[in-house]
């Protein structure tokens, strides 16, 4: 029988690279050789990144760019380019004989932690969770947002600190994000092991969070711009039929809070609500911290349904 050759090399040994990206051969469209699964040693075809920023976690093909994720730092990764900082702080691209160059480092202290799934990308931007500083970013080429200060600052720092708090060896904690369409909105959704936490909903167009969800997804997915979530091993699709506030056979009561306190001291009264649509809602009025007016029938003016608010007796 033939054994298995060995290569003896003096003075090598196993490295273990933490915040690496190691790289094939060239692609070759006109050969029938595939050259994708080479990694020549002699090329030495890897990059060392910075590591004390953390292992890098998530890449993203940004077409002229790979965005980088590490645990704590966001990176801009030119291939086949270097970028030169010029004077006036623009970046200047200039053609490279390198796969993969110096780095540009967006400012600021923050990435994916440990965590795989808390990215996603679209329409030219990372959306991206960062669990252990309790924020939610946006990052485009330009510059980097944190969308979780537009109104739900201490909602997110409060959710991510029970999440960090939740994850040891054996507890797992996971954030999955997918887009629907239809709705302009990023889904977000909060998962502790098998204990399904939370899902929250950022319109991408208004900028701001919209929606708290009745359902949590074990995953999300895209096909042909239609939305599909996951539960208990089966694909649904979202937006598919006229049943709304129905998820997973199970129909939730849909609701509506809204908050007027402009100035916290004054005592305010609401006089009348307005819905314009084709059916009227219950609703209660909370007019102050003494007072609470339920209001169970309404009125249709002028394709608006009416009810005045009426004062504690």
């Amino acid at each position: 029988s033939y054994g298995k050759a060995y290569a003896i090399i003096d003075n090598e040994k196993e490295v273990t690279r933490k915040a690496s990206i190691t790289y094939s051969d060239p692609y070759n469209q006109s050969s029938k050789r595939l050259t994708l699964s080479n990694f020549t040693p002699s090329n030495i075809p890897f990059y060392d990144f910075d590591v004390s920023k953390g292992g890098i976690y998530g890449l993203v093909d940004m077409k002229n760019y790979i965005m980088g994720l590490q645990e704590d730092s966001v990176m801009k990764i030119p291939v086949g380019a270097n970028i030169l900082d010029s004077a006036s702080g623009d970046n200047i691209p200039t053609i490279s004989t390198n796969v993969l160059s110096r780095p540009l480092e967006y400012q600021g202290v923050f990435g994916i932690n440990t965590h795989r799934d808390a990215f996603i990308s679209f329409e030219g931007a990372v959306y991206l969770a960062d669990l252990y500083r309790g924020k939610m970013y946006k990052v485009t080429n330009q510059a980097v947002n944190e969308i979780s200060d537009t109104g739900m600052s201490s909602y997110f720092n409060k959710k991510f600190a029970e999440f960090k708090d939740y994850e040891t060896g054996s507890n797992k904690v996971f954030v999955k994000m997918g887009f629907d369409r239809d709705n302009n909105e990023l889904v977000v959704s909060g998962v502790k092991y098998n204990n399904f936490d939370f899902t929250v909903a950022y319109n991408v167009r208004r900028d701001l969070w919209t929606s708290f969800y009745s359902f949590v997804g074990e995953g999300y997915a895209e096909l042909n711009n239609v939305l599909y979530s996951f539960k208990d091993g089966k694909a649904y699709s979202h937006n598919s039929n006229s049943t709304y506030n129905s998820f997973y056979g199970t129909t939730y009561t849909s609701k509506i809070e809204i908050v007027s306190n402009v100035n916290p001291s004054m005592v305010k009264k609401f006089d009348a609500l307005n819905i314009e649509g084709d059916t009227a809602w219950d609703f209660t009025a909370y007019t102050t911290d003494q007072e609470t007016n339920a209001v169970t029938s309404m009125s249709k003016r002028e394709r608006l349904f009416y009810s005045h608010i009426p004062r504690d007796t």
